[in-house]
């Protein structure tokens, strides 16, 4: 059966806002990117999910719901609480194990650290942000420029609820994997994904059209299945 077009509601990824699907808004102008809550001290990533997934103002008639990176982890999550017809995965992953294992280590290392240690560190994100691969400066720039808008609570309390995250079964609606064959903070898929082969982590930024062709197969899924 046909239905209406679908909407497509986006979370973004850990340190980003909504203007990391710059290059998505310009091809579906009715992008929808929710707000994230404040977390609660040590809470675990699903439960945030569920909280997500209670505040969120669902769109009329069908709509994929996915994310980039940790969006797309929350994202997953929430679709066991709502009426989505897809999820979208973008370079994100389906459990905290898929996380690089450097990055994990990382974050284990990082826990005694007091805040303001964190926060100081965050002076080598130029640095840090050059294991994005494929994004050129521009890029790298508004991801910077997004981390900083970041406060230092976030991120502990998201890195945790990532590396610490065990999903359950998967929801019962179609889970689309968009993943850049280079990205070098979670690990690209064996099988089951479009692979975007010369792409990094921020790869809906630096292959636009790949991804936003993807995103509207996926739509178009959707609406017919409404």
């Amino acid at each position: 059966m046909s239905g209406a077009r679908a909407s497509l509601v986006l979370l973004p990824g850990l340190g980003a806002d909504a203007r990391l699907f710059g290059p998505q808004r310009r091809a579906f102008p009715d992008l929808v990117v929710p707000r994230w809550i404040e977390p609660a001290p040590g809470e675990p990533l699903a439960e945030y999910a569920r909280r997500m997934a209670a505040a969120f103002d669902e769109p009329d008639g069908a709509y994929v719901l996915g994310g980039a990176s940790m969006g797309g982890m929350v994202a997953l999550e929430m679709a066991r609480h709502l009426p989505a017809q897809a999820v979208v995965l973008i370079g994100s992953a389906r459990s905290g194990s898929e996380v690089r294992r450097w990055l994990r280590l990382a974050e284990s290392l990082s826990r005694p650290l007091p805040d303001a240690a964190i926060h100081a560190g965050r002076r080598l994100a130029p640095v840090g942000a050059l294991v994005f691969s494929s994004t050129g400066p521009r890029h790298r720039g508004l991801f910077l420029d997004m981390l900083r808008g970041t406060s230092t609570r976030f991120i502990r309390w998201a890195s945790r609820a990532v590396v610490e995250w065990q999903a359950g079964p998967m929801p019962t609606c179609p889970v689309l994997r968009i993943h850049g064959g280079q990205d070098r903070i979670i690990t690209p898929p064996r099988e089951g994904a479009e692979v975007v082969g010369q792409a990094g982590h921020l790869v809906n930024l630096s292959h636009a059209r790949e991804v936003n062709a993807l995103l509207k197969r996926g739509l178009e899924l959707a609406a017919q299945a409404h």
